[in-house]
């Protein structure tokens, strides 16, 4: 039913927003008071935010299990059967690789790489596609699609490419972050859960994934690059002097780039899921808070 209603969100917001507009309508021809709202339409725009979507549904679970069950076995079930540890983990994270200063070294290393194979829009393009989910074998694959998403939003999904090439590069994205946590033992879920018992170390998924991977992520953009070549330069066509590939985030001091630098390898050592026992570990809430001083700070 979460499911189902996440993909209503959309129809609930048009529905809110054609009543409040009705709603103001009525009160500018004095039909309602000024200061009178229409509780439709906040309940529908509440039921169209997304982010409270599986909130609603905990709650209806909740009632569901003190239906069948009872209170005590709520408590039970969200205290000690529900793992918050993996959570959190990619909260801190998608917040530490959301900073100015990871964007910043991030886009300049891409817009480095993209110059050496010519400076273009494509280059970018491919480049983003191809070193960002790269970063997910060491930063961890949420901080690799927070910062591969960001970056694209700024160099290419800013053109206004159209829908079918807009959602192509999404789910490519999608694809090679998820392929590309393969080239270490410590980014991807999946590989964190064998990675121990089966004895696999970095250099055994490198040397027997790791470069599959990069192969495929490889041969994957090169076709869909050939599938939307058309559409490509009639973006760079409409690109101005190069502006969208220039970084327009502010300088960084180097010593804040390099305290976040040694947050995230940290955080992924001390907390990285598979160290995290069932509920997480009391200093998880201080090391958040200091994740969240550091990033506004910067």
């Amino acid at each position: 039913m979460a499911i189902v209603h996440s993909f209503m969100t959309g129809r609930f917001m048009a529905t809110s927003h054609k009543w409040e507009h009705a709603h103001k309508e009525r009160i500018r021809r004095r039909e309602a008071d000024r200061d009178s709202v229409h509780h439709g339409a906040e309940l529908f725009h509440f039921l169209g935010e997304v982010e409270a979507v599986f909130g609603i549904w905990a709650i209806a679970l909740m009632v569901a299990i003190i239906g069948f069950y009872d209170w005590n076995t709520v408590v039970n079930y969200i205290g000690y059967n529900v793992n918050f540890s993996e959570a959190a983990f990619v909260v801190v994270i998608m917040t530490l690789a959301a900073t100015r200063p990871i964007l910043k070294l991030s886009e300049n290393l891409i817009k480095m790489i993209a110059d050496r194979l010519g400076g273009t829009l494509a280059a970018g393009w491919l480049t983003t596609l191809t070193i960002g989910p790269m970063l997910g074998s060491f930063i961890t694959e949420p901080a690799a699609m927070t910062i591969s998403a960001l970056i694209l939003g700024r160099i290419f999904y800013q053109l206004e490419p159209s829908n079918k090439f807009k959602y192509a590069t999404l789910g490519l994205l999608f694809v090679n972050i998820s392929v590309c946590g393969t080239l270490t033992n410590f980014a991807a879920p999946p590989v964190l859960m064998v990675a121990g018992p089966w004895k696999w170390t970095s250099a055994h998924m490198l040397t027997h994934f790791g470069w599959k991977a990069v192969l495929g992520i490889l041969l994957s953009n090169g076709v869909y690059f050939l599938v939307f070549r058309r559409e490509m330069a009639k973006l760079v066509g409409d690109l101005i002097d190069g502006a969208v590939l220039v970084g327009a985030f502010f300088g960084v001091a180097l010593v804040i780039t390099s305290v976040l630098l040694l947050l995230i390898p940290a955080w992924i050592r001390k907390n990285g899921m598979r160290r995290m026992p069932k509920r997480p570990p009391k200093s998880m809430g201080g090391n958040t808070n200091v994740c969240k001083g550091i990033c506004v700070c910067s």
